[in-house]
């Protein structure tokens, strides 16, 4: 498994937030090499640490940026650490 899954570094089933539906939250992204690409973040409902998260779940719950302006954030040049809502 990747770190963050099930079985992997930071999947241990451990809550450590939660949110309701339609909460603002703060995302934080460490770009080391920048590629003039951009981000998408997205949650997928499992309250199990056994069951993986099926990207499937994951395409249905893709969050969108505060501002309305769309779901992509995309980073001005250099490397950086960014934050987003």
């Amino acid at each position: 498994p990747r770190d963050n899954e099930e079985g992997g570094k930071y999947g241990t089933g451990v809550i450590t937030a939660t949110y309701k539906e339609g909460a603002e939250v703060e995302l934080g992204v460490e770009l080391t090499a920048n590629h003039q690409g951009f981000f998408e973040f997205r949650l997928c409902p499992n309250n199990n640490p056994k069951r993986p998260v099926l990207n499937s779940c994951l395409d249905q719950h893709l969050l969108h940026k505060v501002d309305g302006s769309g779901t992509r954030y995309y980073p001005p040049p250099g490397t950086r650490k960014m934050y987003m809502r």
